[in-house]
């Protein structure tokens, strides 16, 4: 269940004025206490639960009234709160709209809004050197995002329906460009 609750900054927005992870990921152990949990990994709502974190991880996870929580960690009494796992946006485009400000605020408002992961669905060769600074900036505090997955480029037929699509006519170009996506580093 551990893994699946990732979505603390969320509920950290609901509660009240706590530093931002990327004001210091190094920040106080913090315990959110008599929680509803809801464990999507199991189907269910668990009632009364604390969730105790440490840094960037959920450290542990149980009953209100059988996880001790030491005096130094800051408590949120989250009586009528919910915590929900970190969700994804499976299809996003960072690279093809008007341009923004990713860091400013696009990133920042996939975290406000509970999505702690996106996937780029369609990252060129080009791109990648952006992705792999993306991800830099999220891993260090620079700035403030989801989780980034960046898929590849897209593949079309002879007749592309989307501009800039890479074609591919025959198994073999195919095959290649599998190969080239592949060594490009994309996810």
């Amino acid at each position: 269940m551990k893994r699946n609750l990732t979505a603390v900054i969320n509920f950290l927005a609901l509660l009240a004025p706590l530093p931002l992870p990327h004001e210091g990921i190094n920040q106080a152990p913090i315990a959110f206490t008599h929680v509803v949990v809801i464990d999507t990994a199991n189907a269910s709502i668990q009632q009364d639960m604390t969730v105790f974190i440490v840094g960037d991880h959920i450290a542990d996870v149980g009953k209100a009234a059988e996880i001790k929580v030491p005096k130094s960690v800051q408590v949120v009494d989250a009586r009528g709160k919910f915590l929900i796992p970190g969700l994804w946006d499976m299809h996003v485009h960072t690279f093809r709209h008007s341009p923004r400000s990713t860091n400013t605020w696009y990133f920042p408002l996939f975290i406000a809004n509970g999505v702690t992961g996106v996937r780029d669905m369609w990252t060129t060769g080009d791109d990648f050197p952006q992705v792999v600074q993306f991800r830099k900036d999220l891993a260090d505090g620079s700035f403030l995002g989801p989780r980034y997955g960046a898929v590849a480029w897209t593949v079309d037929g002879p007749e592309p329906i989307f501009p800039n699509s890479d074609v591919v006519t025959t198994p073999q170009e195919a095959r290649d460009f599998v190969h080239r996506v592949k060594a490009s580093g994309v996810d």
